[in-house]
């Protein structure tokens, strides 16, 4: 798996939210044909307070209240500077960032509007978008 920054991105969405907890979509301006099987990233950039020392929501295994969570290597990356990446199961076992990509159904055949499946493509919504998810605060040991 190719940590992310590593190409360039082929869409983005971009701007500044204050969300409260709970899970929020965030749709890409334009469609993105993906491949069945085709490996993407989806990349976000947090920025917060000094006061906030942990801004990205992560599951990870804790007794009593998450304790079957897993990862795997090569799940999900993290970084300081947006350069330089590592994988958070190297410094935190079992743990994922909780983001999420959505996709639509492949189109297989094409539509009598249009003369090919792109051209369909090209015309629809976007069918990649974003889930983030806030996790609930842990219960205080």
């Amino acid at each position: 798996m190719t940590p992310p920054g590593d190409e360039a991105p082929v869409a983005w969405a971009s701007g500044t939210a204050e969300l409260p907890p709970g899970y929020h979509t965030i749709s890409l301006p334009d469609a993105v044909s993906l491949f069945p099987g085709e490996d993407f990233s989806v990349v976000l950039k947090v920025s917060s307070p000094p006061t906030d020392t942990h801004p990205l929501v992560v599951e990870q295994p804790i007794e009593d209240y998450s304790s079957n969570a897993t990862a795997k290597a090569g799940e999900s990356f993290v970084s300081e500077d947006g350069d330089t990446w590592e994988d958070l199961t190297l410094s935190s076992p079992n743990t994922n960032v909780c983001i999420k990509a959505h996709t639509s159904p492949p189109l297989t055949m094409v539509p009598r509007d249009y003369p090919t499946i792109q051209d369909a493509v090209n015309a629809s919504r976007p069918v990649t978008q974003s889930l983030l998810k806030q996790a609930p605060t842990p219960p205080k040991s």
